[in-house]
């Protein structure tokens, strides 16, 4: 009886020490949360590195950006499936998908230069004097002061001083140094079929829907927006062409006039901007 019971001991510890070795009692593995997602991102065309893409992930993991190499690491992953997404400007949004297990993954992700820029939540204010942040370089999407001759539209207002429109910048009235723009007329909903428009329709429009793929001077008759009223906006979508630029390729653009709003006696316009510097008519590229 007692050798069978020393043999069992005996037994059990072999087992044991193999178990250890082997890693089958998980006591090997690297614990849960050490996961390491890593990659580069870089241009699909040149091969080239992307500096400063933002790197996010679904599930939510850490915020990074890319090196000057465009390389990028997230660590403390758990476990579990995971969809990567890179953005830089002027790119295609470019998404992955990888599975982490406790290890270090690699996803490396190529994306398509569009030459597609998109500026957000531009406030252009009534004109004052020369100090006022009435006028945008559209090209840049940095709101200005008629100041300088960089600008290529202006807020303007009739003489009733009641009624507003966006006007070219070489027409904006006793300072008109900045650049010819020119506008299409109100570009209709194709969500919807009006001329109004959401915020997100006007995120995801992707075209100017001229009935032909490339833009022609004709498809830019004016030379201002119509007017509107802070008592009635207008939530429309217009198309323009940076003529005076004398760019080539030309730049196009849409801008959205999203809200008015009056702030101690000032009228403030709202708009979304994007702009296509390649010449095509394609204005969804890096949301």
């Amino acid at each position: 009886m007692a050798k069978r019971f020393i043999i069992f001991i005996v037994t059990a510890i072999i087992s044991l020490y193999f178990l250890n070795i082997t890693g089958c009692g998980g006591d090997l593995l690297a614990p849960n949360g050490s996961g390491v997602i890593r990659g580069r991102i870089v241009d699909s065309l040149t091969a080239t590195g992307i500096k400063n893409a933002a790197i996010t992930t679904i599930p939510q993991t850490t915020y990074t950006v890319s090196d000057g190499e465009g390389n990028y690491y997230i660590s403390g992953i758990t476990d579990g499936s995971y969809q990567v997404i890179a953005k830089a400007p002027g790119y295609y949004t470019k998404t992955g998908n990888i599975i982490v297990f406790r290890d270090t993954s690699v996803i490396n992700m190529a994306m398509l230069f569009t030459n597609v820029y998109i500026f957000d939540l531009r406030i252009l204010s009534q004109y004052f004097n020369l100090n006022s942040l009435c006028a945008m370089n559209m090209y840049t999407g940095t709101v200005m002061s008629v100041f300088t001759s960089l600008y290529d539209i202006k807020l303007s207002m009739d003489s009733t001083r009641t009624n507003y429109c966006v006007v070219s910048g070489n027409l904006a009235g006793d300072y008109s140094g900045g650049f010819e723009t020119k506008f299409s007329d109100a570009l209709p909903n194709p969500f919807t079929g009006g001329y109004v428009f959401s915020k997100a329709e006007f995120d995801t429009l992707n075209k100017y829907y001229a009935g032909h793929d490339e833009l022609l001077p004709s498809d830019f008759p004016n030379d201002r927006t119509p007017y509107f009223s802070n008592d009635n906006k207008s939530f429309n979508v217009f198309a323009f062409w940076l003529k005076g630029r004398n760019f080539s390729p030309p730049t196009y653009g849409m801008i959205f006039l999203q809200d008015s709003y009056n702030m101690a006696d000032t009228l403030k316009l709202v708009v979304d901007v994007k702009i296509n510097r390649n010449g095509l008519n394609l204005f969804y590229g890096n949301q």
